[in-house]
């Protein structure tokens, strides 16, 4: 444990510069704070240099700290892999492991860990909070604790936006970094993928231009929310089917896109090769629908498309709602 001055949380920046278990031998890493990218992206980082060249000697396990009991944690943190050459547990809820009335001698284990194994504690609650904890005086003493707060206003938000594609090597001027947050907003798990999206697009080229042409149209376009609404049984679906249609005038578009959405999933299941947008997508939705489901709704779909072209526009929209109330309780 620290003595004198007490020691702090790293931030973003300083915990680029400090987390390299390799470099260091050290062991135990505590990641923190409302950032969900930036942790993200940290313990990916300490993986990766942990692993060097060689990930199939590898052993990862992650696990939640509320799920095990205090032997099966005991075993998980003492038990050695058989077919690796070393081994990663991260650790959700980690800050349970403080309690030594819950987790008897996990303290002591942990810090008997070598530099075959990384551990990776992921804690919730605020700064002040978990320092207190004797778990977290450890790693705040060898410098292996971070803390990394999501922007607080659009300024930061802004600087977020612009450090996070300088991380992923896009180029983007200001202007583009402050119309993303106009249009998504100054959460990070927000942020991240709508930047990827235009990056994606763009060849990692961002401006106001491609931020409009990628975000706007898209984000504004109320066929995508009904699609998305339908795909994860949201009762919302019914209510949107209305604007997403132009109230029955574009019902063979929204068609296509919700079939689109469909055809991804079963992409998916048979291991194709889906953009990154399409495959977050599908995997969000995936459990909800089976074989049997996508079936039904593929004839939903099709029964709906020859209703349209052979009906009158007014009666449009009555069947456009009646296909999204089959789709939702199928």
């Amino acid at each position: 444990m620290a003595t004198g001055a007490s020691p702090t949380f790293l931030n973003r920046a300083a915990a680029e510069r400090w987390f390299d278990p390799k470099a260091s031998r050290r062991s135990v890493f505590l990641l923190a704070g409302s950032d969900l990218i930036a942790l993200r992206e940290l313990k990916r980082k300490l993986i990766r240099n942990f692993g060097g060249e060689d990930p199939l000697g590898l052993s990862r396990t992650e696990v939640d700290a509320g799920d095990l009991s205090p032997g099966e944690m005991m075993d998980l943190l003492a038990e050695l892999p058989l077919f690796a050459s070393c081994r990663v547990i991260v650790v959700r809820s980690a800050e349970e492991l403080a309690d030594e009335k819950k987790f008897p001698g996990a303290l002591a284990t942990i810090e008997k860990l070598d530099e075959l194994t990384l551990l990776i504690l992921l804690m919730d609650g605020s700064a002040k909070e978990l320092a207190r904890l004797d778990l977290a005086q450890r790693c705040l003493a060898m410098k292996t604790a971070a803390y990394c707060y999501a922007p607080r206003d659009d300024r930061e938000a802004e600087t977020w936006v612009r450090e996070f594609g300088a991380r992923n090597g896009f180029k983007m001027d200001l202007d583009a970094a402050k119309s993303i947050v106009q249009l998504v907003g100054n959460d990070p798990v927000e942020l991240a993928p709508e930047i990827e999206k235009v990056a994606f697009a763009t060849d990692g080229k961002i401006n106001v231009a491609s931020v409009r042409e990628n975000l706007v149209y898209h984000r504004e376009h109320p066929v995508f929310d009904w699609a998305e609404a339908v795909m994860s049984g949201n009762p919302r679906a019914l209510r949107l089917a209305a604007p997403a249609t132009d109230y029955g005038k574009e019902g063979v578009g929204a068609i296509a896109a919700l079939a689109s959405r469909i055809q991804d999933l079963d992409r998916l299941e048979r291991g194709e090769n889906l953009g990154y947008f399409p495959r977050i997508a599908a995997e969000k939705s995936v459990r909800l629908w089976s074989a049997e489901r996508r079936k039904n709704a593929r004839e939903i779909l099709l029964d709906l498309d020859l209703a349209l072209k052979s009906t009158a526009q007014e009666l449009h929209l009555a069947r456009i709602e009646m296909a999204t109330l089959k789709m939702m309780e199928a």
